[in-house]
């Protein structure tokens, strides 16, 4: 199986994603400081009143949304198939970036189920583009919003 590894352009190509996707909303830490308990700004301070309006998981889902919208500009600024990032491993040993996002996506659905005292919707892992990986997560944060928080 060939990984990044063994192909030096794929390795710089990997590299260039990397830089690339520093900031994928252009926003810097602004949308931080909206969202208590997140990490900064004001009313940071995590109360038991605010738990249940903290979007963490829909502010990752929604930031691995823009990941993959920084992967797609990348790969037509640089000519190539954006269907190649799907495959794209860092290390030998990791799954390859869709089955990642299937499950960043089906941790965040589970796991708000489960707390929910709910049973999660089923997904099928047939995502075979940057785009369905993206509908993905968008019905997983629609998903996350439509559970009743007061149970």
């Amino acid at each position: 199986m060939r990984t990044a590894e063994d192909d030096p352009l794929q390795v710089q190509q990997v590299r260039d994603v990397l830089d690339h996707l520093g900031d994928p909303f252009g926003q810097g830490n602004d949308d931080l400081a909206r969202h208590p308990g997140t990490g900064g700004g004001v009313g940071a301070e995590l109360c038991e009143c605010e738990v249940d309006r903290v979007p963490v998981l829909e502010v990752g889902l929604n930031a691995l949304s823009g990941l993959l919208d920084a992967g797609a500009r990348l790969a037509a600024a640089k000519d190539m198939d954006p269907a190649v990032l799907l495959g794209w491993r860092l290390a030998p040993d990791m799954l390859p970036f869709t089955r990642q996002v299937q499950i960043a996506a089906d941790l965040a659905k589970n796991g708000t189920a489960r707390l929910a005292g709910i049973t999660p919707p089923y997904f099928e892992d047939n995502e075979t583009s940057l785009d369905q990986l993206k509908m993905r997560l968008a019905r997983v944060v629609t998903f996350i919003q439509s559970v009743d928080r007061s149970r």
